[in-house]
């Protein structure tokens, strides 16, 4: 029997991420990594990014946001 692989929940809509998320500051997001292109909002990598961006972590976006393998902080 085969397993089906399913994508884990985003933390975007799990209330302790979002907790956590503001009181020990994380920094999570494409914006912040050593691999985003300020110029033209991508990754140098040409990863598709737009779930890896800031924004993508607030409640309820859309896309939800997940973590990129590849983040490094400035």
């Amino acid at each position: 029997m085969k397993r089906r692989l399913v994508d884990p929940p985003s933390p975007q809509n799990d209330p302790r991420f979002q907790e956590e998320r503001a009181k020990f500051g994380f920094v999570v997001g494409c914006e912040r990594c050593v691999y985003f292109v300020h110029r033209t909002g991508g990754c140098a990598h040409r990863y598709p990014n737009e779930q890896h961006k800031v924004g993508a972590f607030e409640r309820d976006a859309t896309p939800a946001g997940s973590f990129c393998k590849e983040f490094e902080l400035d």
